[in-house]
This record gives C-alpha cells, structure tokens and sequence, in this order.
C-alpha cells in the first residue's frame, strides 16, 4: 500500500483498535469518505507468506481475526449485517472453521 502523507495524516492513518485483519480495508473507506482516491493496481505483484502470522499462534489469531471483521462490521455496515456476522463468526467457532 503506498499513501500520500496528507490524505493519510487527515484520515488518522490506521486504526490502531484493528490487531490483525480489515485495518487496510477501514484505512481505504475512511479516505475514500474524506474524498481521496483509492486505486488498484491489478499488474502490482505482491509476494505474501500466506499464515505466517496465524500459524505462530492460531487461537489468538483467530481471535483477532473476528474481533478485526466484528469491529469493521460494527463501524461501517448497518446494524443486521453485523448482527449477521456475529452469528457466523459464532457458529464457525462452534461448529469449525
């Protein structure tokens, strides 16, 4: 992700409340309602080491993961759908992943 600084500085850069997961995406929203552009750059080649962040402790990550998803939920979706999602993440907890 490259910003510009002023855009990125009037939008209070990344919430710090996310610990893992949505911070991108709540960044992304956050400037696009301030009237920045956000732009996707689908030739862009990114290499991600896929789970090496939840692999070093999966309970926690996973934790995190819906707690990042329900507080992203809570601040930029309406109210059922994040009622919506609490059901999910509570049924994937329950029944598997």
């Amino acid at each position: 992700m490259l910003l510009r600084m002023e855009p990125a500085r009037q939008a209070a850069f990344f919430d710090e409340r996310y610990f893992l997961y949505e911070e991108d995406a709540d960044l992304c929203l956050r400037l696009r309602n301030a009237g920045h552009s956000v732009v996707f750059a689908p030739l862009a080649v990114v290499i991600h080491a896929l789970g090496t962040s939840m692999s070093k402790n999966p309970d926690r990550a996973r934790r995190a993961y819906d707690a990042s998803h329900r507080l992203y939920y809570r601040l930029h979706r309406n109210p059922l759908e994040a009622a919506m999602l609490n059901v999910w993440i509570a049924l994937k907890n329950r029944f598997g992943r």
